[in-house]
């Protein structure tokens, strides 16, 4: 665990995972303020933008943060000088390989923890100098990879197989999935969906509405042009599972593109809802602060109780 504080600057070793537009500076600032490593989603921004978001955040909180990069973003170098510029310490990546930007990241002086699915992809972003990699199991909302491996699986695999500290994600939602990830060897975890159902997110009312309705089974993978997603099952995605391959593969990946806007400001049922398989799970909206207070003392007791 101290491995991961050292890194991240913060109390708890929690980070947030890249949520888009649902991660705006109130949710970004609350984590940070909690203790925890808010995290800026950079996908669709510019650089004046995320410049713009980055100010925006630090008026709401003197405590560290991070960003996410998308290797695939031709404009990610670009986002890079920015971070750097604006004394930001720590970026994810991920969407692509790891050898593309870390180099160039650290000589930005940034520390940079690679999203994995994988043993053998954590191996080669070890390879590649990243300071640490997130482990992301199948249970995860957003981006899949299409040989998913769930996160009881991965973690232990992941923290054999590389030296670097190794972050839990996917189905960490509460104190329980906390102190499992860290009994797994994880030294930290990463949490989505649950960050999600929170006051300070972004998202529409009508989308953490869906999201506590859901039950255990009401998430799917579906193919989209960059990769499989998981998403909640809604009256867009059935309308769109109607349609041959081709034209739904595409229709996904244009409701993809339009997830910032769609996610904060339309129905549930307009384009799609991303979501992790502990969608279900959570019943209630809470505050960042409580969440991760609970999660970080209630997983601790645990630990020790054990």
């Amino acid at each position: 665990m101290d491995d991961i504080t050292r890194l991240t600057g913060t109390r708890y070793p929690i980070m947030m995972g890249a949520l888009g537009a649902i991660a705006g500076p109130e949710l970004v600032a609350a984590v940070s303020e909690a203790g925890g490593l808010g995290l800026i989603a950079t996908i669709g921004m510019d650089s004046d933008s995320l410049r713009e978001r980055i100010q925006r955040v630090r008026e709401m909180t003197d405590r560290p943060f991070g960003a996410n990069l998308m290797v695939l973003n031709p404009e990610a170098p670009k986002l890079a000088e920015v971070l750097a510029e604006q004394r930001v310490k720590v970026v994810t990546t991920s969407a692509g390989s790891p050898r593309v930007l870390t180099s160039m990241l650290h000589d930005l002086g940034l520390q940079v923890l690679h999203v994995i699915p994988s043993p053998e992809l954590a191996f080669k972003a070890e390879s590649s100098g990243v300071d640490g990699v997130v482990a992301e199991g199948g249970e995860s909302g957003g981006m899949q990879s299409p040989t998913a491996i769930s996160t009881m699986c991965l973690v232990p695999e992941v923290v054999d197989a590389v030296t670097v500290p190794v972050v839990a994600a996917g189905g960490v939602f509460d104190a329980h999935g906390y102190a499992a990830a860290l009994a797994l060897g994880a030294m930290g975890v990463q949490l989505g969906t649950a960050l999600i159902l929170t006051e300070e997110s972004a998202a529409h009312p009508e989308y953490k509405r869906a999201l506590i309705d859901a039950g255990p089974q009401d998430t799917v993978v579906v193919p989209m042009a960059v990769g499989p997603l998981r998403v909640l099952k809604n009256d867009f995605l059935t309308r769109t599972m109607e349609l041959d391959p081709e034209p739904r593969k595409q229709a996904i990946t244009e409701a993809w593109l339009r997830f910032n806007e769609t996610c904060t400001k339309e129905s549930a049922d307009a384009g799609l809802v991303m979501a992790g398989q502990c969608a279900g799970a959570i019943k209630a909206i809470v505050p960042a602060r409580e969440l991760i207070d609970r999660i970080a003392t209630g997983g601790a007791e645990i630990l020790h109780a054990r």
